[in-house]
Formats: C-alpha cells, sequence, structure tokens
C-alpha cells in the first residue's frame, strides 16, 4: 500500500459516507423543479381561463340580464370549479418550493463534497500508479474516451453554428428574392408611364434586394470556415441602373432594365434553391453529430463509473488493512520479560497513545 493511499483513506471514508447519505437530493431536486414547472403551467392556464371567464360572465351579466338566470349559471359553474383548481394548484406550488427549499443546500453540498472525493483521487492516483496497474488502465480508458468527446463536442459546436449562419443567410436571401419582385413590378410599372416614381421605387427595391444578397453571401462564406464541407452557391448579380438609363429614359431602356432584373431574380431563386439544399445537408449533419455526441457521453460516464469505482475499490480495501478500534483503548501493551545474561536489549522508545502498537505512528497521525 502506497504512502498517498493510507494517508487518505479516512479523508475518502468520511467523503463517501458524507455523500452516500445525500445521494437522493440531486435527482429528488430535479424531479420536483420538473413537477412545479408543470403546475405552474397548468395555474397559468387555470389563471388566464378564468380571466376570459370572469369578463365573459360580466359580459353576459350586462348584455343578457333577462336570461341570466340560465346562461350566468353555467359561467359561474365553472368559474367556481377554476376557483377551486386554482387554489389546488397554489398550494401544490407552495409544496414544491419548500421541498425545493429544503433540496437546494443538499445538493450543493452533494456537488461541493463530489468534487472533494475526485480531488482527493486526483491527488492520490494522478499519473502512473505502479502498485495498482487496474487504475492506470482504467484512468487511460477515461483519458481516451474524454479526448474522443471533447472533440466530437467541437464539431457539435461549429456545426450548430454554421447551421445558425445558414439560417440567416436563408432569411438575408429570401428578403433579397422579396425586393426583386418589388423591383419587378416597380419595372413594370415604369415601362407603362409610371416616371420618376417608379424608377425611384424600383431603384430602392434593387438596393435593398442588394444589401440583403450581401448579407446573405457573408453568412454563407461565414459557415464555411465553420464547416468546409459547404458547398458553393450559384453567383448571381443584382442589376444596377447606369447612369445612360437615369439620363436618357425611355421604355427600350426600361425594358432591358426589366429583362435584367428579371434574369437576375432567376439566378437569384436557384441559388435560394441551392442554399435550402445545404440547410437541410447541415440540419441532418447536426442531428447525426449531436446522436453520436450521446453515445460518446455514455461511453465516457461509463469509463468515468469504472475509473471511480477502481479508485473507491482501492481505497476501501485500504481501509480494511488498517485496525480500526472502537468503544475504549486499545489493547494493553505487555513490556517484554528482561532480556537473560547475553542477549541484547530490547529498547522500547515512544508513550504515546498507541504506545506498543505496531501501527502507532500512522495510527497517531490519523487519530483513529
Amino acid at each position: 500500500m502506497s504512502a498517498a493511499i493510507q494517508d487518505h483513506v479516512a479523508e475518502h471514508t468520511r467523503l463517501t459516507n458524507e455523500i452516500e447519505e445525500i445521494d437522493y437530493a440531486p435527482p429528488t431536486l430535479e424531479q420536483v423543479e420538473s413537477q412545479l414547472n408543470e403546475v405552474n403551467k397548468q395555474l397559468t392556464g387555470s389563471r388566464n381561463a378564468l380571466e376570459k371567464l370572469e369578463k365573459a360572465t360580466k359580459k353576459e351579466y350586462q348584455e343578457w340580464a333577462d336570461i341570466r338566470d340560465r346562461t350566468s349559471k353555467r359561467f359561474w359553474e365553472r368559474e367556481r370549479r377554476l376557483k377551486a383548481e386554482i387554489e389546488a394548484m397554489e398550494g401544490e406550488v407552495a409544496s414544491y418550493e419548500n421541498e425545493i427549499k429544503n433540496l437546494k443546500p443538499l445538493a450543493t453540498q452533494h456537488e461541493r463534497l463530489r468534487k472533494s472525493l475526485e480531488q482527493l483521487y486526483e491527488r492520490v492516483f494522478g499519473g502512473p500508479t505502479p502498485s495498482h496497474p487496474e487504475e492506470d488502465q482504467a484512468e487511460q480508458a477515461y483519458q481516451a474516451a474524454l479526448t474522443h468527446y471533447n472533440e466530437l463536442q467541437g464539431r457539435v459546436t461549429n456545426e450548430s453554428r454554421a447551421y445558425d449562419l445558414l439560417k440567416q443567410a436563408d432569411r438575408a436571401m429570401a428578403m433579397s428574392y422579396k425586393n426583386m419582385t418589388s423591383a419587378l413590378s416597380a419595372s413594370q410599372f415604369d415601362m407603362f408611364g409610371g416616371g420618376m416614381g417608379a424608377d425611384m421605387m424600383e431603384r430602392n427595391a434593387l438596393s435593398e434586394a442588394q444589401r440583403c444578397a450581401d448579407q446573405a453571401r457573408m453568412f454563407v462564406v461565414q459557415a464555411k470556415g465553420l464547416q468546409p464541407l459547404i458547398r458553393d452557391l450559384s453567383d448571381f448579380q443584382v442589376p444596377r441602373a447606369s447612369m445612360g438609363d437615369i439620363f436618357f429614359d425611355n421604355i427600350f431602356t426600361d425594358m432591358a432594365m426589366h429583362d435584367k432584373i428579371q434574369q437576375s431574380a432567376k439566378r437569384l431563386q436557384i441559388s435560394h434553391l441551392e442554399l435550402r439544399e445545404v440547410l437541410s445537408q447541415s440540419l441532418s449533419h447536426l442531428h447525426g453529430l449531436e446522436e453520436q455526441s450521446r453515445s460518446v457521453e455514455g461511453e465516457l460516464n461509463s469509463a468515468r463509473e469504472r475509473l471511480k469505482g477502481v479508485r473507491k475499490g482501492i481505497m476501501e480495501l485500504a481501509g480494511e488493512s488498517l485496525p480500526v478500534y472502537t468503544g475504549g483503548a486499545p489493547p494493553g501493551y505487555v513490556p517484554p520479560a528482561p532480556a537473560e545474561q547475553g542477549q541484547p536489549q530490547v529498547q522500547v522508545q515512544g508513550q504515546g497513545r498507541y504506545y506498543g502498537n505496531p501501527f502507532a505512528s500512522s495510527l497517531e497521525q490519523q487519530q483513529y
């Protein structure tokens, strides 16, 4: 038995005993909080229903006072039932809140003790443990599982961020297409004599379409930075009116511009459909990674529990190998008979609490 293990046996026993005493607190707290949330939802629904019913009852009384004995009685009966339900649920809420108030300190203490136990294991078993190869093997398996889990979590995070950016690109491209259709309408109006007003509407719509298209491109580029497998989208350009179109505005320049807007809108629509396909692929990939992450997380938890089990077993075995005295002082020590002449004298040192016990020094240190 190594000195590090022997020196921490008492602390390990205390921590494990205290943890076992309140092991129920964290899962119970989680369950009670879930029940409280559910009751609060029901309570909110019932309060809203009661508020609507009270308004309806008041309106019924004001508008149909002559038939209140038939209609209002129905409303009032339902109102009475809702109030009784609300009162019962408020009692449940108070009960759950009181349970949570009592459980939270225990759950906090449980977490603190759990961390202390993990720190103790790290102090005792951190790094190679030649005297316990089974612990080294379990620790290596845990570290391998942790590395795999962390790597996968990084991929999940990147894919999730890329998916969010693609969603923003999708919204921006939808707005760009909407503005393109507005520009098409203004352009068509301009061809039939819409004048400067139609020109202004067309240019404003095209400018907004260009702004949204630029945003969409930027979001896609950022998404590709996180997920290089995202493919490029078909290029498209939002047409702009030239100075000649402005100064020499006529039916021919209007028709040419209308044709440019139509062609650009078609290319934008194709690019948007491609983006929707990429968005669907990204979501499917994200779901696959999340499912894989859950599986790897289960493997990590199993490896962690195996490591904890091995370490706990070693500590408990070490504790069993040490003498524990209960109910009084340890057995008395009977000095040896005087040595016969010619034999070496036995020199006895120390007159401490466990004088004569072979584990005196360690027992004095641990204060059994």
